[in-house]
């Protein structure tokens, strides 16, 4: 994605946040998470093709967006921290 694009993302996910983060259990606050989630999946999976062509920024700025969409999941940084050792080390 293109940098403005990935901006466009990123604010669009805080809003989905924002939905379901709502205290009323809606049909909104339902589909806000079903969205994140998807957007969660789709994010994180995107991690094994794009190391195994070496694309460690690409790979970088959708696990630093996926690490922000609720709930907290511990494990996306310890991802982000394996593939930031590993794109040091191909310097």
């Amino acid at each position: 994605l293109e940098r403005e694009d990935r901006g466009s993302l990123a604010a669009e996910l805080r809003r989905w946040a924002k939905r379901a983060g709502e205290a009323d259990p809606s049909d909104d606050r339902r589909l806000a998470r079903r969205v994140l989630q998807g957007q969660f999946a789709r994010l994180f999976e995107a991690r094994y093709s794009l190391l195994q062509k070496k694309q460690y920024s690409e790979v970088i700025w959708r696990m630093e967006l996926a690490a922000e969409i609720p709930p907290a999941r511990p494990g996306v940084w310890f991802e982000l921290a394996r593939v930031y050792l590993e794109a040091g080390k191909q310097k």
